[in-house]
Parts: structure tokens; sequence; C-alpha cells
């Protein structure tokens, strides 16, 4: 029943502006990103380390190297969860009070007859 409350929703945090420092305080290894080229393209892969020039992903092929010359914009993955998971169970709580509550006034109601 509650299968559905162990998914967690995904956003993309954008990391602006594109450059080392940037990627220091925002990214971490192992993060997924998704990197739009200068040529339009999309990547999605999984942080490995930056450096000044630009930064080292992984992919099935093995390490990749993007300047950041070559990247219009990188996006975080973000996983929420938690939150999430947390709204489904308030909704869930708040559904069953609502049966509950309506279960006993219809008790009271047959009860009077």
């Amino acid at each position: 029943m509650m299968l559905f409350a162990l998914v967690g929703c995904t956003s993309l945090k954008p990391v602006i502006p594109v450059s080392y420092r940037s990627i220091q305080q925002n990214i971490g290894v192992g993060d997924e990103l998704v990197i739009t080229l200068v040529d339009g393209g999309k990547r999605i892969e999984t942080f490995v380390a930056a450096t000044p020039e630009g930064l080292y992903v992984k992919s099935p092929a093995g390490s990749v190297f993007f300047a950041f010359s070559q990247i219009q914009k990188i996006e975080k993955r973000a996983e929420s969860g938690g939150s999430t998971v947390g709204y489904i169970l308030l909704g869930t709580a708040l559904g069953l009070l609502l049966i509950v509550a309506a279960g006993s006034e219809l008790m009271r109601e047959l009860g009077s007859d």
C-alpha cells in the first residue's frame, strides 16, 4: 500500500556560475549532474573531480573531462525523498482521520433510530 511512499522526487538545482569555485562549493564526489553543453547536447554524469579548467565525470567509458568553455549549464540532481514521504504520510493520516470521523457519525445516526 505505501510502496509508492518510498519513491522520492528528484529536482534539479542549477550551479551558477559554471566555475571551479562554484563547483567546489555546491557539488560533491558522486553527485549526479545534468550537463548542458554549448552545442546543445545534454549529458547525465556522476561527478568525480574539478580543476580550474573543467571537471571530470564518470561515464561507462571511464573518466571524461569537460572544459568549462564547453559547458553552458550544470544542474545537480537533488533527491527530496524525505519531504515527499513526509507529505504522503501526513496525507494518509488525515485521510484515515476523515474516514474514522465519517464512520463514527454514521454509527451515531444509525444508533439513534
